[in-house]
Formats: C-alpha cells, structure tokens, sequence
C-alpha cells in the first residue's frame, strides 16, 4: 500500500511540474517588481560589460556539453530553462542564475542558451531584448514589472526614444537598436526612423548617442544625454537649466556644466541629468526627465524577500514603492484616492487581497485599466494624478498617461484625448497621426502621413503662389503664356527685321542709325523679359499640384536667383534705353542743325552705360559681399524652429549654442562689437553637422515665387537702401521722359514750316 502512495506521488510530480514550466514560460517567470540600486542607472561598466561576455561564451560552450539548446547550465552543473534566469529566484540552487555580470551587465547579443535567441544575435519576432541580452515576450516589456532583471524594459524616466509598446499606456524607453528593425514596436510607429533608402527621419543628438522621435524635440522633456533636445530650441520651455549651462573660460566655469539654478555654488555635469540621482540640492537635474516627473527621488522599502530597493519620484501620481510611500504620506499637496486602501496592504506581500483571491499591487493602481478585483476597489483608478481619464469608462482604457493627451493618436477608444487639441490636424489619416504640434507646420519634415502639414490651407492665402500652384491665378497663369509668348515672337521679328536693314543704314543719316541701333537694344531687352516670362511659365507648370513642397528650394535656389536677375536685367536695360532714345529724340527736335553732326559713337556709349547699368543693379544683390546687408534669413529646417526660415540672431545664437552641446568641436567664434558673417556661420554649421546645415538663403529674389526684386519695401526690412535707390533712379527717368515728351511735343506745335513738314510733325505727335 505505501509503495502504491509513492507511485501516484511519482504520477503526480510527473505531470504537474512541465505544466507549472510551461505556465512559468508563459508569464515571464514570475518576476517581480525590481529597480536598479541607484547611481548605476543607465550606466555601462566596460570591466562588467567583459566579464559578462566572458561569461555568455563560457556557458555557450558549457551549454553545447551538458545543456540542450534552451537551457542554462548552473555553476554547480544543474539545468534550468533560460527563461528562468535573472527572475529573482534561486532556480540553480547555487544562485548562478542570478549573477549580476550577467543580469546587470549590457550585451551586444541575445542569450544563446534561449530557443528564442537567434543565430545573428536577435530574438526572435515577437520578442523583447533586454539590455542584458535577455528574450522575453513582447506583452511583458513595459508592464510595470521587471521582468529582464536589468529594468530595461521598464525604464521612463532616462534619455532615449519614448513611447508605449506594452500592454498598458505607460511611456517607456525603447532600447535604440530597436529603431533600426524592420519591426515596429511603437504604438505611435514613432520607431520607425528610417525610410527605405536608409535615411533618418528622426532626431539624433547632437552627442550622436541616442536616436529620439521628432516630436520628443523641445517639449519640455530632457531625452538627449547632452540636453540637445531641449536647450538649443527657440522657445526653450526648460530655461532654468538651459540659461545656466556654462559657455567655458569666459563665463568662470567648466564648459559642459552647469548651475543648479538658484544654487549657483552648486554645479553639475550635464550628463548627470536624468540618472535618478539628484545632484542639485533642489533636484532641477530630475525634473524634467518625463511628464509629470516631480523634484524629489526617495528609496522605497524592499521588496517581500527583501532582496531589492528601488528608487521612486515623490508625488508624481505614478505609485512606484511597493507600500505606496512615495505617494501617500510624503507631503504632497494633492494625496491620490487610492491612499484610502494603503492601510490594507498586507506587509508580508505589500498587496490587498480580494474577495476573489487577486492580489492587487501597486502596480495595478492608475494603470488605466481595472484590475480583476473583486468586489471592485473604485480608489484604483479615480482622480489618479498625472492621466488623461478618458469620456467613456467602459473601453480598454479607463485613463491613459497624460503624455499621451493630445499626441496625434487615439489611445482612448471613444478618441476623446484628441478631440479639441491646439494642434495642425492631418488633412487625411490612412496611417499615422491624426494632428501634429503647430510647430510642426512647415520645418520641412513631413510629420502628417499625407505631408499636409507642410501644405497646411494656409498657403492658399499667399501673394502669388498656393498650395498646388506656383501661381494660383489661373487667368495670370494662362495670361502668362501669351504675354511670354507674344514678348519672344514680338520682340524677335523687330531684331531680325532691324538686322536684315542693317546694310541700308549704310546710307542714312546718322540720326537714322542712331534710332535703329536704339530699337535693336529697345527690342533686345523687352526679348529678355519674354524669356524670363517663359521660363517662369514652364516651371510653374512643372511644379503644378505639388509647388508647396518645393518651394523653400526653389526660392533660395540659383534658378530663381538667375530669372529674378534676368528680369531687373530686362526691365532697368528697358528703362535706360527708353530714356537714351527720349534724350536723343529731345536734342533733335530742340537742335535740328546740331544734330546732323551727332557722332553715332554717343549713342553706342549710352546703350552701352544702359546695359551695364541694368546688369550692375541684377548682379549685385548676389554678390556674396553684400548677403549681410542683402540677405533676409537662412533655409534651415530643424525641428528647434518655428519655421525654416531662421533669421539672423537667432541662428547665431544657435551656432553658438551648437558648439556648447556638440563634442569635440570649437564654438563659434564671435568678433568683438563685429557682426559674424552669414558666410561664416553656413561653413561652421555645414562643416560640424551635414544633416544640419543651411540649405539656402532667401535673398534679394526669394521673397517670392516669381522671383522678382522686392522693391516694395520698409526700413525694418534688410536692403532697403538698394531697393529705394533704384526705385528713386526709376522715378527721375520717368519724370525725365515725361517731361522731355512734353517739351517735344510744344516744339514740334511752334516749329511749323512747310505742309510736308506738318504731316510729319503731326505723326510724331501720334506716337508721342
């Protein structure tokens, strides 16, 4: 009878334990809540970081011998299944398991020793791996419970890309080799930062350390190890860290530092912010390192076996401690609801167990969904501070992490967080987000799947161009074609016909050569406005139905510089000819006599001044030598800007915030009470950051897109002076031509002599 009790025993043991293994698979193992000891967040140990490979090497080799492919090999020689390492418990019986080289330390690779580890390094799909080279299932990372014993997929509040790709709405960080799969983990697609050419899309810190989202760029949230995603913005939302980082020598400091605001004694490393260690005596460094991150980091108490400590921002709504310390009783000025049940939380499992047998820990409180307690507990998820409570309580989420209000995306089902948001809403969403910041709005990224945020309706409202066309008119459009037209055919008959009489004018008067040679030029520079207006014709047709993606590059490109030359070339040459041919008309009517012996060479001189005068005026505002007095801002997209047209200050003050932030570089130079040239801040900006550069510069033509001079102008706008000059030239011909023609035409009234002479007078009076 005993040996048949032991037998069903044996039966027993049998069948239950690959079941609990298979269910220890399934849920991660078990793991519970576990933190880094503080000061060694996010850190990398290189002597650990060798031990550890060391060590991966040692029990792949040990692993082929004694272990089949899946497990671990102990130290003392047990095997256990790989998933069971680094879980919080002695598995080996040895505690080899939990060696912290390995469960602590970064690898390049996945375990091997895990049927989910692949052969080039990678898990599997539809696995996470941790910073230690751990598998484990996609639906474990970011679920507020530790489950690769490093805390790498539960780390918020530390530089990197942010975003939700667990099971719940909270804002993790997601590991940077993820940003360069195929795979997408992010709820928002905010991972995909590479196009299918192998470009960048997203933002990289200057450091060149970290890859972040775009719309993680100047919102108030340090992601960037060297603060570059916060502190060379234009509108700097964190100005009481920004403003304190030391420039260098001159400012008495050591430059990559910087003051703990109104501690000036005190200063700190800037890679010293968001470590979860505070170095400034008011905790500025952690502030501002996630939403609603407050100033004070406490130590929790350990954990059931004790064996842990973990860190927690005091009073951020968020329960992080396990006895819920770090939010109720610390002081803060709103206590959460849920510290009502904090005095039912068992103290040998810092839980309240239900009616039903669940035990709810502070994980499950404001987490946005209900937890299976049962009866329910009302305190878990009202008023939890820090979330966005969304309308309708009966869908997935019952609130969402407040940093997810108003980010493009519906997290709630009845998609009341983006409903009513100041911000740019996509014109069409197939894919991708439902609105973007307003500063998104032209800096020639195309944050909208669409690209309609950089064709916002707006751009319908402007002088010349919309939207679709270069020229929005349709009537000046078509009547574009035919004054082009008609120019070139015009013109072109007049030169060939003066040309053809060339040899007749052999033997005319001097007064007959004169006016041809006058024609020719007249008719040669009305051509050249024909040509200008032909080519603007044709780009406007090119452009047609997509001229706002263009036209930041063709404003500031050399074929629109060329044609807004051509046409001042065309239209002062016009001028100046007009008035040579009013200046000799006038002499020859005033001095008949005189005039017979005009030398033809005066006349070739003034064409010849006319030209050169037209083509001086053209040429000018193109000359590098003047872009500082000539040049109104620089093409420069950036996602620090309100738009991609930088002015001067505040580009300068960029270059020499640039050179702060960026590493190995020199800051800008800057000239004593002399102004830094635009030339001199292209090359510095070109040279140090490629993808960063200045692109192009709206100048004298790029006001607008059909590249003519900006002669109506203010005295706030730059190159004033030049524009008013030839405006001001341009009035005198014209009073000299009208009042030359008046005097023209009371001569030719008082000098009447014979009838013949009347039927000419009475011609030119027509033509005058």
């Amino acid at each position: 009878m005993r040996g048949f009790i032991v037998l069903i025993i044996l039966l027993v043991v049998s069948e239950v334990l690959p079941v609990r293994n298979e269910q220890h698979r399934a849920d991660g193992g078990g793991f519970k809540h576990r933190r880094r000891q503080p000061g060694n967040h996010g850190k990398t140990n290189n002597r650990g970081l060798q031990q550890n490979n060391q060590t991966i090497r040692n029990m792949r080799r040990d692993n082929t011998v004694e272990c089949g492919n899946g497990t671990f090999v102990c130290d003392n020689g047990n095997c256990i299944d790989a998933i069971d390492v680094c879980n919080f418990r002695n598995d080996c019986g040895d505690r080899s398991d939990e060696n912290k080289t390995i469960c602590r330390g970064r690898s390049d690779v996945c375990w091997p020793w895990q049927s989910t580890c692949t052969s080039n390094g990678t898990c599997i799909r539809r696995y996470f791996q941790c910073n230690n080279g751990k598998c484990i299932q996609d639906g474990l990372a970011c679920n507020r419970r530790d489950h690769c014993g490093d805390n790498s997929d539960e780390e918020q509040a530390i530089p990197g890309l942010k975003c939700v790709y667990g099971s719940k709405t909270d804002v993790c960080v997601l590991p940077q080799r993820y940003l360069r799969y195929d795979a997408v983990h992010c709820l928002n697609e905010a991972d995909r930062c590479f196009d299918n050419n192998g470009n960048l899309m997203c933002f990289e810190c200057l450091d060149k350390r970290l890859i972040i989202a775009n719309t993680q760029v100047c919102d108030g949230v340090f992601d960037c190890y060297d603060l570059s995603d916060e502190c060379l913005c234009e509108d700097k939302k964190i100005p009481n860290v920004c403003e304190n980082v030391c420039l260098g020598p001159e400012d008495n400091c050591t430059k990559g530092t910087f003051q703990c605001g109104k501690f000036l004694e005190y200063t700190a490393r800037i890679t010293d912010v968001c470590n979860r260690r505070v170095e400034c005596p008011d905790g500025v460094d952690e502030r501002y390192c996630r939403q609603n991150a407050s100033t004070q980091i406490t130590v929790c108490p350990g954990s059931p076996e004790n064996d842990t400590f973990l860190t927690a921002y005091v009073c951020d709504g968020r329960p992080e401690c396990y006895d819920l310390s770090d939010e109720c009783d610390a002081g803060c000025a709103v206590e959460p609801a849920y510290c009502i049940i904090r005095d039912r939380f068992l103290p040998d499992s810092f839980s309240v167990r239900c009616d039903n047998g669940f035990q709810l820990t502070q994980v499950d409180i404001c987490d946005g969904r209900w937890s299976q307690c049962e009866p329910r507990i009302m305190e878990e998820e009202e008023d939890c501070v820090g979330r966005f409570e969304c309308s309708s309580r009966n869908g997935s989420f019952i609130s969402i992490d407040s940093a997810l209000h108003c980010n493009g995306y519906s997290d709630c089902d009845d998609d009341s967080d983006e409903e009513g948001c100041d911000r740019f809403y996509c014109t069409t969403v197939n894919r991708g987000p439902r609105s973007v910041p307003k500063n998104f709005v032209l800096d020639d990224f195309r944050d909208c799947t669409d690209g309609s945020d950089e064709c916002p309706p707006d751009l319908d409202n402007r002088q010349f161009s919309s939207r679709n066309e270069m020229i929005s008119n349709v009537v000046l459009r078509g009547w574009l074609w035919i004054m082009a037209i008609a120019a070139i055919v015009g013109n072109s008959y007049v030169i060939i016909k003066t040309v053809r009489k060339y040899k007749k004018l052999k033997t005319s008067s001097t007064i007959g050569k004169a006016n041809h040679t006058l024609i020719f030029n007249l008719a040669l520079a009305d051509g050249l406005m024909g040509v200008y207006l032909i080519i603007l014709a044709g780009h406007s047709a090119y452009f047609s139905g997509r001229y706002c993606y263009q036209d930041e590059r063709w404003r500031t490109g050399n074929v629109c510089s060329g044609l807004g030359a051509l046409s001042v070339i065309a239209s002062e040459s016009s001028v100046y000819i007009l008035a040579v041919m009013t200046a000799l008309r006038l002499y020859t009517v005033s001095q008949p006599l005189k005039s017979r012996e005009l030398k033809l060479r005066y006349v070739y001189l003034g064409a010849l001044l006319a030209w050169s005068a037209a083509i001086t005026l053209a040429v000018v505002p193109l000359s590098t030598g003047l872009y500082d007095v000539i040049i109104d801002g620089a093409w420069f997209p950036s996602k620090f800007f309100q738009s991609t047209a930088v002015d001067y200050e505040t580009l300068l003050r960029y270059s020499t915030d640039f050179g702060i932030y960026t590493p190995n570089i020199t800051t800008l130079t800057l000239h004593r009470n002399e102004r830094v040239p635009w030339l001199e801040i292209k090359r510095y900006l070109n040279r140090n950051s490629p993808n960063r550069g200045i692109r192009g510069f709206f100048g004298y033509y790029s006001l607008n897109s059909v590249c003519i001079s900006k002669l109506f102008v203010t005295p706030q706008q730059r190159g004033w002076q030049f524009s008013m000059s030839i405006v001001f030239v341009n009035f005198i011909l014209f009073l000299f031509v009208a009042c030359a023609y008046a005097t023209i035409y009371k001569l030719s009234n008082r000098n009447k002599v014979v009838q013949v002479s009347d039927r000419r007078q009475a011609r030119m009076q027509v033509k005058i």
